[in-house]
């Protein structure tokens, strides 16, 4: 339907549209210019320009039918041309884009130690090193190798605040920033070190929110939370180096 110099797009367009779903969750502009939708429950779609319409991309077609019901909440074009989407039910990558289309899934294996930590994926994100880190809920964060496929995991215990990714960004110096639930981390994409940052301020944020992060012109990194916004920036955060000596002034067994 169009209104002045709005075009709207749904399920009850006639002839232009076969977008079956109003529920629109993401979009990518590929470097052909070609944009894609996700959606939820109706999998992914493109507008077409040269006829004013947007298609479905079939599942069934590619060989994986449950991909045309699927929830996509964020999609990422690699530096080699493919598209990953996280979903509810695995991350998916398309490749042999302009050539003869593939669609790849790949999910929690409690088999396989290198396989994704869990099939909620929420955020995306490829680095300077062409390094591509996948951020679930309640499986932490994984580092995938589109070579061999493989998923490298880091939790809590490689020194996450939270398992629970819900941003990722990178800083003007190349490093990794994400938030998770209860804090944010900082991530060197050299040799994978953690470092997390919880306190007042950050834990008066409340929940972080999915894909809610960016930088600006100076440099500054805003996170967005559910209650409110944290702004920093990186150069300005000091480790402190003097921690405090543990003395014990009394000591009691069985009172």
């Amino acid at each position: 339907k169009r209104t002045g110099f709005f075009r709207h797009y749904d399920k009850s367009t006639d002839g232009n549209s076969i977008l079956d779903i109003e529920h629109v969750t993401s979009f990518l502009r590929d470097k052909t210019g070609r944009v894609w939708i996700g959606t939820f429950s109706y999998g992914l779609n493109y507008y077409s320009p040269e006829n004013d319409k947007i298609l479905h991309l079939s599942g069934k077609e590619l060989g994986i039918p449950a991909f045309d019901i699927e929830n996509i909440h964020c999609m990422l074009e690699t530096s080699s041309g493919d598209i990953l989407m996280g979903t509810m039910d695995g991350l998916y990558r398309l490749s042999g884009i302009g050539k003869e289309l593939k669609l790849t899934r790949y999910q929690y294996d409690n088999k396989d130690l290198e396989s994704l930590s869990n099939n909620l994926v929420v955020t995306l994100f490829e680095d300077h090193l062409k390094q591509i880190w996948v951020g679930t809920i309640g499986g932490g964060l994984n580092l995938f190798n589109p070579g061999n496929e493989k998923f490298k995991r880091f939790s809590i215990a490689d020194g996450l605040p939270e398992n629970s990714i819900r941003a990722i960004i990178a800083d003007k110096n190349k490093n990794i920033w994400i938030s998770t639930n209860i804090g944010i981390a900082l991530i060197n994409p050299g040799n994978h070190e953690i470092k997390s940052y919880l306190g007042r301020t950050l834990q008066s944020i409340g929940e972080f929110q999915m894909g809610s992060a960016t930088i600006d012109y100076y440099g500054n990194l805003y996170f967005g939370g559910s209650n409110g916004i944290i702004k920093f920036h990186p150069d300005q955060i000091k480790e402190n180096k003097n921690v405090p000596r543990i003395y014990f002034s009394d000591f009691r067994l069985f009172n």
